[in-house]
């Protein structure tokens, strides 16, 4: 925990001031990182989806998961998600799915930053496993500018609470996690995206993940890349996983 800390002082050292972004979406289809959520929500009336493919090492052989997901702003500062998995492995197949909320409760415009809450519940298929998961969490998300003629570097700081059922068995824990999205050019069409949080089950793996994304200006696609530990499988049994993603926001 304390390397997760760590991050998130680097993070918010930053000095700028605050911009206004496209909100991407996560893996699993709500705004934020890669794995995690931020504190943006979707435009109102202004949908996104998102389809991604996972490739997961380890056990001494491959997992591989297909999603698809997406987010709706149903009122300025509310957003619905949800998002469904079918990963294989061996000729065997577990489906997985997700739905969620999130409600912002300060905004940039007005306080310099977003705050938000949150919570999702799903069911992960976990080789030949049903498991309830239930996940709350709290983010805050500032921009921070180095020029006033580039894009900004947003950082975000998130804590969230996450509860697995399986066969009348609960296991449940809090977690913190930092991440960062940074351009790589002047107007932001191409950045980096890196995250890392402290585990969420005891005796797991760290969460993390670390790739580039592409948002051309005056385009409603998206369409990332990256490597890292992203899901309850990463968690359990170690590995990396490789994984790339397209997104498409209406309403551009």
């Amino acid at each position: 925990m304390k390397h997760t800390w760590k991050v998130a002082v680097a993070v918010a050292v930053l000095a700028g001031s605050a911009g206004v972004a496209k909100a991407d979406l996560t893996l699993d289809g709500q705004t934020g990182l890669f794995i995690n959520p931020t504190a943006e929500v979707a435009a109102k009336g202004s949908p996104e989806i998102q389809a991604n493919y996972q490739r997961l090492s380890t056990l001494n052989t491959h997992f591989n998961t297909y999603g698809i997901g997406g987010a709706i702003g149903v009122a300025d500062k509310l957003e619905l998600s949800g998002n469904y998995n079918r990963t294989s492995v061996e000729g065997y197949h577990d489906n997985s799915w997700r739905v969620g909320a999130k409600y912002q409760l300060l905004q940039r415009a007005e306080k310099g930053f977003d705050l938000a809450v949150g919570g999702n519940f799903g069911n992960e298929g976990l080789v030949e496993a049903e498991i309830d998961h239930y996940n709350v969490y709290v983010a805050g998300t500032k921009a921070f500018n180095s020029s006033s003629t580039r894009a900004p570097i947003e950082g975000t700081l998130g804590l969230r609470w996450d509860r697995f059922s399986a066969y009348g068995n609960n296991e449940s824990k809090f977690s913190v996690y930092a991440g960062a999205n940074v351009p790589l050019n002047r107007t932001g069409e191409f950045s980096l995206v890196g995250e890392v949080g402290s585990k969420i089950i005891d005796g797991g793996e760290t969460p993390y993940s670390i790739g580039l994304r592409y948002h051309p200006s005056n385009s409603g696609f998206t369409v990332g890349a990256g490597l890292g530990r992203p899901t309850l499988l990463n968690s359990a049994f170690g590995g990396t996983s490789w994984f790339a993603q397209v997104g498409y926001q209406f309403g551009k």
